[in-house]
């Protein structure tokens, strides 16, 4: 009863605040709002890490729509060291909320056991894989083996014969033969379903190239990407307000093909002050529904600042697809 109690406060708080917080952020009708702000969602990029509250997400997906969430048990560095304490609470938690979550396990790239243990990971309730490994890290450089070893290959044979899908952060624009050496990959299982986080991760560095994703996109018609920002919000921030057409251009484009998660990491640590709970969960996941949906907006997290920021005002078909439609079909959430 205390827990129950303790959702639906966290719940009736978040509200409010989203009242408060789409009245006072952005430029938007309220007939525009209110449709916008009920537009249904499945997230498919959101880290949990064992200390965090669960309660926290439940409640950011009441108020933001959301009807099912991935969560990602991966660990920093890219050898994972606490990713197994990490599944084995993302398990307990979707058994407890099978509705609500799916989870996708992980591993480290150059772990021996890393097929085997993904497999029986799938055989306790994982629904697909998660693999971090290539985000392209100086302070890690030799964490990352190749995308298309012989390790790996094991990894994405555990995906072919249970057909779950793989999030996979594949520093395209850094790393130009990871790129290779994926697309050798996707050639090689084309009936593994592949999300390439970021953009690809083609909008890592001073300049983004989205032609990098987009010409595996135009490739390999079982890949597919995110855009979740994450901790380089600021940096996608940056882009937009430079040239927001040319990731409105690249989204409309690919508007099959593309999914939406926040990539927020929920793990019992404050974030530059703040605690993660479900007020700033909310905030934040806010923060993209502007960017996508807007034509100019103000950085929910920090309504001190008054700054105004282009947002890539995507048509209301698009987000449907991107929120909704695209995910329950690759996720194949319609059986």
């Amino acid at each position: 009863m205390a827990v129950l109690m303790l959702f639906v406060i966290t719940v009736f708080t978040v509200t409010v605040g989203a009242v408060e917080y789409y009245q006072n952020t952005h430029i938007f009708s309220p007939v525009t709002q209110l449709k916008l702000a009920a537009m249904k969602k499945i997230d498919v990029h959101e880290h949990f890490r064992a200390g965090g509250n669960i309660n926290y997400y439940l409640a950011a997906m009441e108020i933001n729509t959301i009807e099912k969430m991935v969560l990602i048990p991966t660990d920093w560095p890219p050898s994972n060291p606490k990713y197994k304490e990490h599944l084995a609470e993302l398990l307990r938690i979707k058994a407890q909320y099978p509705d609500k979550f799916m989870v996708f396990a992980t591993a480290w790239n150059k772990d021996p056991q890393a097929a085997s243990i993904i497999e029986k990971a799938i055989q306790g309730g994982a629904e697909g894989i998660k693999f971090i490994d290539w985000l392209s890290s100086t302070k890690y450089p030799d964490e990352a083996g190749p995308v298309n070893s012989s390790n790996m290959y094991k990894v994405y044979r555990v995906a072919e014969k249970y057909e779950v899908p793989i999030l996979m952060h594949i520093d395209f624009l850094k790393k130009p033969d990871w790129k290779e050496q994926f697309e050798r990959v996707a050639s090689d299982f084309p009936k593994v379903t592949f999300i390439l986080a970021h953009y690809c991760r083609s909008a890592s560095g001073k300049t983004p190239n989205l032609e990098l994703c987009a010409q595996t996109l135009d490739k390999f018609s079982n890949v597919y990407t995110d855009i979740s920002m994450g901790g380089g919000l600021n940096r996608y921030m940056a882009y937009f307000d430079k040239d927001s057409k040319l990731f409105r251009d690249f989204i409309i484009r690919y508007q099959d093909r593309i999914l939406w998660g926040a990539d927020v990491i929920l793990d019992g640590a404050p974030y530059k002050g703040q605690e993660k709970n479900a007020q700033w969960i909310f905030k934040r996941m806010l923060a993209d529904h502007l960017i996508h949906q807007s034509l100019v907006y103000r950085e929910p997290l920090y309504p001190e600042n008054k700054t105004i920021h282009r947002g890539l005002n995507l048509p209301e078909e698009v987000l449907k697809k991107i929120y909704w439609e695209n995910p329950k079909r690759i996720l194949k959430l319609n059986k």
